[in-house]
């Protein structure tokens, strides 16, 4: 009987890490699309932003403007983000994210600290991964 059981046990461990596994091509292309739309952010260019935001994306106007307030409400000190899940379907890259932003605000003296979990949803657009939606704790 342990010489069924273990075997066995090893495959169930083995098929449960391969089908829950997520390639390093799309780990390497999530940590990419996200990074290059942190980085414009951090960068404080809502023109580099704009173009990382998918015109079909559902309140775009208000989603980059309340972005842009973020610019010019202080300095972001240090932004962070750190992939929990990374999914990839044909041209639709999903990724859940935690954050956290160090900003320090122009009319206090303290540094903020906020954190947060989202899901972003990037699709691919004339060869470019562009936000498509945002949803949980907006980190922008």
């Amino acid at each position: 009987m342990k010489k069924l059981l273990i075997p066995l046990i090893a495959l169930f461990i083995f098929s449960g890490c391969v089908g829950a596994g997520v390639g390093s091509d799309t780990y390497a292309l999530a940590r990419n699309v996200t990074g290059a739309l942190f980085d414009s952010y951090r960068d404080h260019s809502r023109d580099s932003f704009e173009k990382a935001v998918s015109s079909e994306m559902a309140g775009r106007p208000e989603f980059i403007n309340q972005a842009e307030k973020g610019f010019f409400s202080g300095t972001v000190i240090e932004m962070n983000y750190f992939l929990d899940e990374v999914l990839r379907k044909n041209n639709t890259l999903a990724v859940k994210a935690k954050w956290e932003k160090r900003t320090q605000p122009y009319n206090v003296n303290t540094p903020v600290m906020s954190k947060g979990t989202c899901e972003l949803t990037f699709k691919i657009t004339n060869g470019s991964w562009l936000l498509y939606q945002i949803s949980g704790d907006n980190p922008f």
